[in-house]
């Protein structure tokens, strides 16, 4: 049994990518994505659901960022004077 070595593993990807990688392959993932021929209707609106998150305003970001990271936010009320355990 032969050890691969990091030296070998170009090699041996090289040789793997040169056997799968075809034209047709290539053609057919511009053709299933829609990029040529271009499709204007190959996703719907929904598909780019996920997305809207990052068209947030960025004042509004920040504004966002700015209340999240003041101490006053994160930090609850404590109670002045610890119970003792007679008390209990």
């Amino acid at each position: 049994m032969k050890r691969i070595t990091m030296y070998k593993v170009a090699e041996l990807f090289a040789q793997a990518y040169g056997t799968c990688a075809t034209v047709e392959k290539g053609i057919h993932g511009f053709l299933c994505t829609g990029i040529f021929p271009f499709n204007a209707d190959m996703f719907s609106n929904e598909d780019f659901a996920p997305a809207s998150v990052s068209e947030l305003d960025l004042e509004a970001a920040s504004v966002m960022a700015a209340v999240e990271s003041t101490p006053e936010a994160s930090v609850k009320e404590q109670p002045s004077e610890t119970p003792k355990s007679s008390d209990l």
